[in-house]
């Protein structure tokens, strides 16, 4: 389900569904992750984070595009660093 999820948010960035879509999809599944309170996945936070956003957007505290920022971290890839031949270096792949 795990990958289902980054789908979700690429379709929301990419405008194939919209907000209203966005929080109903996350509010089915996050009922279904709570269905087990004593466990917290790495999912369940992402979306639980993803549903706050939206709630605040409602309100008039966030804008759409806190949370388009926010969601685009989840799905662009992550810098490499490291450290060859004692020369470190920053890859964006």
């Amino acid at each position: 389900m795990a990958s289902e999820y980054l789908n979700t948010i690429k379709e929301y960035i990419s405008g194939k569904i919209d907000l209203d879509q966005l929080s109903a999809i996350i509010d089915d599944r996050l009922f279904d992750l709570r269905q087990d309170p004593d466990t917290m996945t790495e999912e369940q936070s992402v979306l639980s984070n993803i549903e706050l956003l939206i709630c605040e957007i409602k309100d008039g505290f966030r804008t759409t595009s806190e949370l388009e920022e926010y969601t685009r971290t989840l799905i662009l890839p992550k810098p490499i660093k490291g450290k060859v031949m004692g020369v470190r270096f920053l890859n964006h792949p």
